[in-house]
């Protein structure tokens, strides 16, 4: 697909199926917005806007009452039994190739269920991006290669249900939520302070950062969430380069939930320090 005159095509298009979109800095999954995923619409004039501004962004949607399961190389081998990987198939749900040659899976999200994003608990290699997280479409590209329908898109309400031992499997890591909000769902920004000020901002956002990454949001997630916080929240916000130097660094630690009790709390120290030495001065 071409990446100039199709590519508002392609996001137009998107945006009319029924999905929320935004862009991303090209060959990038960066936010190239404010707010990232929370800026995220489906109104042509704002989709036009943007990318008659950065005519060559990537294409990213916010999973809004969606699931995709994103399955990285290392994890190729999941599910692991031949009746798991059937009762995929026979879903014939959208199916992406990824520039790394790994998948995305979409799915909807049944009435009343509230799944989560994780990074590698459902599966060593496989994430979960719901509502909180995003993932890039084609014709997006990275310095890897070009993400590539297999079977296209379909409307939300026409997305296939997952099987029901995957909707069993990502029930079993919602409930598993260390803390949750008022609505059933885990919220650390409902925990965080009303608003940080001079002297609280850059620890604040790294303590939040670190929740959020304990949960497993990746590196991209986080730098959305600390940027629309650091607008709501920080008098005065910090500048984005600030923002993104924190997002950046806490995701270099794994997410603490994929790893036995002894090295959470050695993952817990080790943010404390890092937090402690670089931005004591926020």
């Amino acid at each position: 697909m071409a990446r100039n005159g199709n590519l508002l095509t392609a996001v137009l298009g998107l945006a009319e199926l029924g999905y929320p979109v935004f862009p991303c800095i090209p060959g990038q999954k960066r936010p190239l917005v404010r707010g990232g995923l929370h800026a995220a619409t489906r109104d042509p004039a704002t989709i036009r806007a943007w990318w008659t501004r950065w005519p060559r962004a990537n294409l990213a949607v916010a999973c809004r009452g969606v699931v995709v399961i994103d399955v990285d190389p290392a994890g190729q081998g999941w599910p692991p039994e031949p009746e798991q990987r059937a009762s995929i198939r026979a879903t014939g749900c959208p199916l992406a190739r990824t520039p790394r040659g790994g998948w995305h899976l979409w799915f909807r999200v049944p009435v009343g269920k509230t799944w989560r994003c994780s990074a590698g608990r459902l599966a060593p290699g496989v994430d979960v991006r719901t509502t909180g997280g995003y993932v890039l479409v084609p014709p997006s590209r990275t310095q890897h290669g070009q993400y590539r329908w297999i079977r296209t898109l379909v409307p939300p309400d026409q997305l296939p249900f997952p099987p029901a031992w995957l909707a069993e499997a990502l029930d079993r890591l919602h409930r598993a939520a260390p803390r949750t909000a008022g609505n059933g769902t885990w919220d650390p920004v409902a925990e965080a302070p009303v608003v940080l000020q001079e002297g609280q901002r850059n620890s604040g956002l790294a303590s939040l950062a670190g929740k959020l990454r304990r949960a497993g949001a990746s590196q991209e997630e986080l730098e959305a969430a600390l940027l629309a916080f650091n607008t709501a929240r920080c008098v005065p916000p910090l500048s984005e380069r600030e923002v993104l130097g924190i997002a950046r660094s806490i995701s270099r630690y794994p997410p603490a939930e994929t790893l036995p009790p002894v090295f959470r709390r050695a993952w817990a120290k080790a943010v404390a320090h890092n937090t402690k030495r670089r931005w004591c001065h926020g």
